[in-house]
């Protein structure tokens, strides 16, 4: 005759109480030490993204800067736009207008002017036209150029003295401002630094219009 066994509640498949509470244990754990990991993982996320943005601020506070001096060109000695550069102030020619296509030389003025409360100065860029553009602001009234060739040293002033030998304009320009991600921005003038001969600069042919 068959016979079936009937196990005891005792040895029933199941969970014991303890059991249980270990396994509610170790995923309250697991969860606390994912939601911690996810929080700082977050939050590195935000601090890159920041830092991000502060570079690319950085960059292109650089760039609009350096490009306009980067592009200088030099003019012929009896026109109206030869690089003239001061503590304050620098003009002449560029080819590389911040607000127009890059290519055909443009009169630009580049100067450092009080901003409107006057605690604040800013670095004005002025068009051919004579529109102002402010490129940067910042507290207090620090801000100067800077002018030097490959062999002179730093000068306020370009040309430095009243040397007609000297190249018309020079190798480098340095800005200082008070910004404290950018307080000091060098440009290479990439451009030649005199402009060549024309014919009626050794006596030939007539003046060029």
């Amino acid at each position: 005759m068959l016979q079936i066994a009937i196990p005891s509640p005792s040895t029933q498949a199941g969970f014991t109480l303890i059991e249980a509470l270990v396994a509610l244990m170790i995923t309250a754990l697991v969860a606390a030490v994912a939601i911690q990991g996810l929080g700082t993982l977050l939050g590195l996320r935000i601090s890159m993204s920041n830092e991000i943005d502060r570079l690319q601020s950085i960059v292109v506070q650089r760039s609009i800067v350096v490009d306009s001096l980067a592009g200088i060109l030099p003019d012929y000695r009896d026109r109206p736009h030869v690089f003239i550069g001061g503590p304050k102030r620098l003009s002449g020619l560029t080819t590389r207008p911040l607000n127009d296509d890059a290519g055909a030389p443009k009169p630009f003025v580049l100067r450092f002017a009080p901003a409107n409360d006057r605690r604040s100065t800013a670095l004005i860029y002025t068009d051919e036209h004579g529109r102002d553009f402010e490129l940067l602001q910042w507290q207090g009234v620090s801000g100067a150029f800077w002018y030097r060739d490959l062999a002179g040293d730093w000068s306020p002033n370009w040309p430095p003295v009243p040397d007609d030998t000297l190249p018309q304009t020079p190798w480098l320009v340095r800005v200082d401002t008070g910004l404290e991600s950018n307080r000091t921005i060098v440009a290479f003038v990439q451009s030649p630094h005199e402009r060549r001969f024309r014919l009626q600069d050794v006596g030939v042919g007539s003046p060029t219009p």
